[in-house]
C-alpha cells in the first residue's frame, strides 16, 4: 500500500532576526523548558513556556507565518544540533598548533553556548562562588 504524502504548502524560512528573538525568548524560558519534570516543572508549565514563545514571534512578526510549537520545537532542535557541531569544531580549533585560522563562532552560536550549553563549573579558576 502507497502512503500519501500531504503537501503542506511552501515552506518558510526563518530570517535571521526571527531566529535571533527566538533564541532570546528560548534563554528567558530554558529553566522550564529544559528542567526537570517535578512539582515545580510540569508539562502544562514547558508548554505554556512553548506557546510563549511563539505569541512573542507572532506579535513581533506579524508578516511571518505563524509558527506553531511544533515548528518551534523542530527548529531548536535543528538549531542545537548545528550550534552543538560548530561549537566543538571551534573548541578543536583552540586547541591547535596552528596551520590556519582559528575556527570563526557565528554570534548566534556564541550566544548559545554562553547562555545555553555552557555548564558553569565553581571550581574552575575564575568562577566565583556565590554564598547564600
Amino acid at each position: 500500500m502507497a502512503q500519501k504524502t500531504v503537501n503542506k504548502g511552501p515552506r518558510e524560512l526563518w530570517s535571521e532576526i526571527e531566529t535571533e528573538t527566538f533564541v532570546d525568548q528560548f534563554i528567558l524560558n530554558k529553566d522550564v523548558i529544559e528542567g526537570a519534570f517535578d512539582s515545580c516543572v510540569s508539562r502544562e508549565a514547558k508548554t505554556a513556556a512553548w506557546e510563549i514563545i511563539a505569541h512573542v514571534l507572532r506579535t513581533s512578526f506579524a508578516e511571518s507565518k505563524p509558527r506553531s510549537v511544533e515548528e518551534l520545537k523542530k527548529k531548536w532542535n535543528n538549531l542545537k544540533t548545528v550550534a552543538k557541531k560548530d561549537i566543538g569544531l571551534y573548541a578543536n580549533s583552540l586547541k591547535g598548533t596552528g596551520g590556519g585560522p582559528a575556527f570563526q563562532l557565528k554570534p548566534l552560536y556564541e550566544k548559545l553556548h554562553i547562555h545555553v550549553f555552557k555548564k558553569d563549573n565553581p571550581c574552575l579558576p575564575g568562577e566565583i562562588i556565590s554564598v547564600s
